[in-house]
């Protein structure tokens, strides 16, 4: 029997960055030049980590699976 599932991966990687007094990546203003390049900086290398080896992040053990039941299986999906 075949059905959809959505899976999801939980993936955290550790990045360096030099961001400026106080910043707080939870509680940002990216309106503030400083703090909008600190985070954009944080999120690329992070995103190249992952890139450079995806292989390393996507595994089962960070799977999460979820029966798709808003939008099944249809044998349509084959085709």
């Amino acid at each position: 029997m075949k059905k959809a599932f959505l899976v999801r991966f939980d993936l955290q990687t550790r990045v360096i960055a030099d961001v400026p007094e106080g910043f707080d990546p939870n509680d940002c203003n990216l309106i503030i030049p400083e703090h909008e390049e600190a985070f954009s900086s944080i999120v690329e290398k992070a995103a190249n980590n992952i890139m450079e080896t995806p292989y390393n992040y996507l595994y089962n053990e960070n799977a999460e699976i979820e029966e798709d039941i808003e939008c099944p299986y249809d044998s349509e999906d084959d085709e």
